[in-house]
């Protein structure tokens, strides 16, 4: 059994070494773009909070479950091409965070759809699916252009696609 000093004094020299190890890797691999990397985890915590109290309201506010996932992927889909091409990054962080709005809004009105357990199965082995081949698809579009710009952009279709078959299948309900 280790004595407790030595655990202490391991986890002194340790966690600091791992930091700066984390650090170096982070400076080397992401292009921050002049911020610093605390900067960069602080904005990604503003997105999530704005977005999870979006998703609480617009969850209250809309009666029909399909225009709580139409909408908001519509609104997200349309955020992130133009998050793409803002220079300033005060208004590309506000695209990005109204994009989050826009995802996080329409998950908890995605699952309230009425569908069958077949329907969720399909949709849980497509959401397995993408989550394989999309790194793969966004690295050979960004090979392919030169640009990764493109990957955002099929993002984007796929959340305007998301919204244009929500939109449908209610339209279709309404009618049968």
């Amino acid at each position: 059994m280790p004595r407790p000093k030595l655990r202490l004094q391991a986890r002194h020299q340790l966690f600091p070494q791992v930091h700066r190890l984390v650090d170096a890797f982070i400076r080397k691999k992401v292009k921050l773009n002049g911020c610093d990397p605390s900067e960069l985890g602080l904005a990604t915590y503003v997105e999530r909070a704005v977005g999870l109290l979006v998703m609480i309201l617009w969850t209250r506010r809309a009666a029909d479950p399909s225009v709580r996932v139409a909408v908001p992927a519509l609104v997200g889909g349309i955020a992130i091409p133009v998050a793409l091409y803002l220079s300033n990054p005060w208004l590309a962080m506000i695209a990005v965070t109204i994009c989050a709005c826009g995802v996080l809004s329409a998950l908890p009105g995605f699952w309230s759809l009425p569908t069958a357990a077949a329907g969720i199965g399909l949709v849980n082995s497509l959401g397995n699916l993408s989550g394989f081949v999309a790194p793969y698809v966004t690295g050979a579009l960004a090979d392919a252009t030169g640009n990764n710009r493109i990957g955002l952009w099929v993002v984007g279709i796929c959340m305007l696609s998301a919204a244009a078959v929500t939109w449908a299948l209610r339209r279709s309900r309404a009618e049968a």
